[in-house]
């Protein structure tokens, strides 16, 4: 696996199960999220991923280079690795 120097080596800790907003957006914040089946790929994503991390999505909004995001995990963890895992 390729590391890159401007990514951080940063850890996250979820103890207090707070809600966290969460922002991701498309590669060189390109408009790839225009199309209608392009956010419900990324959406089918979001859900599987929070499926797999027993988390819960309150609000989201797609925006045609980004996503946001207010994620709560339901299971405390120690650092959160579910904010890294579809990189």
């Amino acid at each position: 696996m390729r590391q890159y120097r401007h990514m951080s080596k940063r850890r996250i800790y979820d103890d207090e199960l707070h809600a966290q907003f969460v922002m991701f957006s498309c590669y060189r914040r390109r408009r790839l999220l225009d199309h209608a089946r392009a956010r419900q790929v990324v959406m089918g994503l979001l859900a599987t991923e929070l499926a797999t991390h027993e988390g819960i999505c309150c609000g989201f909004v797609v925006m045609p280079d980004h996503v946001h995001a207010i994620v709560i995990s339901t299971r405390k963890r120690k650092p959160s690795r579910s904010s890294n895992t579809c990189t």
